[in-house]
């Protein structure tokens, strides 16, 4: 009797922050046993978390800027003052999320001023159970910390991933991919809008993010447009998206953007926290 080989590929799927190698399976029909398994290669979980080395970049790259030219629009950042309304600031070449991105503000004059910046989630707590940072920190020359650092911040943890670390875009802010990253098939990411401070009046609403892609002969395709939750507490179980690239762009190498414009009622700032953002690829 002939041996029946079935031989199944698992296709190869190349995840943000997992390398996956290629397997395969059969059933041999010469024996009571079905559907074995033969390995030939295995999965590598490698996390590719935001750390505190984002928001140091984020600072040196801005304090270098400002050194270079004290007129730079970055310097909004750090004033929040006299923010010129729609002009825009840029902080190039910043890895977060296991990729290299362009971080893009644009100053907004109403109702409160404002220069978008993004900034590190860090829920570090000091030896009495309270924050180490604040939610919505002030820029200072003299630390109040040692690991203090204006672009980080203390936010709502999301409870189905505990993580410490997240990323915030506040009002006004996006980021998008410096390079092409490769056949982009899946974005995928938890979001929620951030908690306002208990202690201020600030009069937050939810507020949209988009979610784009491109192959830059064709402008950006947008393949996300949502209007996010808004936190109520400090910890609480945010919100999964996950958006699908068109046929028409599937096979193309691709770049990525997220965008949060934000909205407020009267004052304040409107803040989007991304976790665990994944982009999903094919071969």
């Amino acid at each position: 009797m002939k041996k029946l080989l079935i031989i199944l590929l698992v296709t190869t799927i190349i995840i943000s922050n997992s390398a996956i190698s290629k397997g395969y399976g059969f059933f041999d029909t010469k024996t009571d046993t079905a559907n074995e398994l033969l390995d030939i290669g295995f999965w590598d979980f490698i996390p590719l978390p935001i750390g505190p080395d984002f928001a140091s970049k984020l600072s040196i790259y801005v304090d270098d800027a400002i050194a270079e030219d004290p007129d730079s629009k970055l310097k909004y950042i750090y004033s929040q003052t006299d923010v010129p309304n729609n002009k825009t600031a840029k902080i190039n070449e910043i890895d977060v999320f296991g990729y290299t991105w362009k971080f893009e503000g644009k100053g907004k004059t109403t109702n409160y001023p404002t220069m978008g910046y993004p900034v590190l989630i860090d829920r570090a707590l000091d030896e009495f159970g309270n924050p180490v940072h604040d939610i919505a920190p002030a820029y200072s020359t003299t630390p109040l910390y040692p690991e203090y650092n204006y672009f980080t911040a203390y936010d709502a943890m999301n409870l189905h991933t505990n993580n410490q670390y997240s990323l915030r875009l506040n009002y006004m802010d996006y980021l998008s991919t410096t390079t092409s990253i490769g056949k982009v098939s899946n974005i995928s990411f938890y979001a929620n809008i951030g908690l306002s401070d208990p202690d201020d009046a600030e009069s937050i609403r939810r507020a949209r993010f988009y979610v784009f892609v491109s192959d830059r002969n064709g402008g950006w395709t947008r393949i996300g447009n949502v209007r996010s939750t808004l936190v109520a507490s400090e910890s609480e179980y945010f919100t999964h998206h996950s958006f699908d690239v068109p046929g028409n762009l599937l096979g193309e190498e691709l770049f990525v953007k997220i965008a949060f414009y934000g909205q407020t009622y009267s004052a304040g700032f409107s803040r989007l926290i991304i976790d665990d953002l994944i982009i999903t690829m094919v071969d």
